[in-house]
């Protein structure tokens, strides 16, 4: 585990946008690498995470502890958190993400006697869950079967329920006191429209001038008040979604790579096959042929992290590009 300075939990946490979260009612995602990666964050997701394989120290608001194999927390909207592999870790890291947006689900929704309960200890997953007994390891199975199933399906969503009310009866404790709860991140409204903003107009000229005119900031003030509230310098963040959008298109479609680069913003070619290589190591070229065969050999949706800020879902048996 690399070493953590104080100041890194203690300042502003990332806001990390996850844009397919709006377009379906739940995410689910299973992953393998070496290590957790430090990156405190925060999202407008509430989050279930499982780790089937790892330890180190977990980080949720105000609380840092131990975790290891078996771990269980839910995560309320907007509570920031990170994992960090311990240097003692015997075997790479594997775990699972629940992702879903409630709000989604509608208001109405929420106040029908069925899921009152459901939406009250939602509520007070904003103070971060930490489940515990044999029933922590028996959901976390469940939630690994639910990554293996067809994504977005009738049945994906039952399990995904199924899911919630046996967490409804599992022992649990919370990781942050009451009084902290609501004091856990302060966000910036400013970023938070920017960012929906960017999406809205990523295949448009824009630049960081036009960035920085729309949250009333001069050019070097916004440079510093993007990176640090995003992580990123503003070109790279631009990039690393225009590319993320641009595979989408190479994967899902068939389309010619110099379409999809202009449909996604870039209207230079060279500067388009050095900004793609730079991000996915790969030519245009080379990640359709690698992306197809990948999709060939999976038997359900998968996710192909792009950056810190990009990312694509790709489909099961891909028809070959002519």
């Amino acid at each position: 585990m690399r070493i953590v300075s104080k100041s890194e939990v203690s300042r502003q946490p990332r806001l990390v946008p996850l844009p397919e979260a709006e377009s379906h009612a739940f995410m689910v995602s299973h992953y393998r690498e070496p290590t957790f990666h430090f990156l405190w964050h925060y999202h407008h997701e509430v989050e279930l995470v499982w780790i089937r394989q790892g330890c180190g120290l977990r980080y949720v608001g105000k609380s840092v502890e131990r975790f290891e194999a078996g771990d269980l927390v839910l995560l309320g909207s907007r509570l920031p958190h990170t994992w960090a592999s311990a240097l003692d870790q015997p075997a790479e890291a594997e775990w699972s993400v629940i992702q879903f947006l409630p709000r989604h689900w509608s208001e109405a929704f929420w106040q029908l006697p069925e899921v009152r309960k459901l939406n009250r200890f939602l509520a007070q997953s904003a103070r971060g869950v930490k489940f515990t007994g044999p029933a922590a390891w028996q959901i976390g199975e469940q939630i690994e079967a639910l990554a293996a199933q067809p994504a977005h399906s009738f049945e994906s969503l039952i399990q995904f329920l199924a899911i919630f009310q046996r967490l409804l009866h599992a022992p649990f404790r919370f990781l942050n006191g009451a009084h902290t709860a609501g004091d856990l991140t302060d966000p910036d409204q400013r970023v938070e429209r920017l960012l929906e903003w960017i999406q809205d107009h990523f295949a448009e000229p824009i630049t960081q001038a036009h960035a920085a005119a729309g949250v009333k900031m001069s050019p070097p003030a916004f440079s510093r008040w993007f990176k640090s509230r995003v992580g990123r310098v503003f070109q790279r963040y631009l990039n690393e979604l225009r590319v993320a959008k641009v595979c989408a298109l190479l994967a899902g479609q068939k389309i010619a790579i110099t379409q999809a680069a202009f449909q996604c913003g870039y209207n230079n070619l060279a500067n388009f096959n050095r900004r793609f290589r730079e991000i996915t190591r790969l030519t245009p070229t080379e990640f359709r042929s690698q992306t197809q065969q990948m999709q060939e050999q999976h038997a359900r949706e998968f996710l192909i992290r792009l950056g810190t800020h990009g990312a694509v879902r790709l489909g099961p048996k891909a028809q070959p590009y002519n």
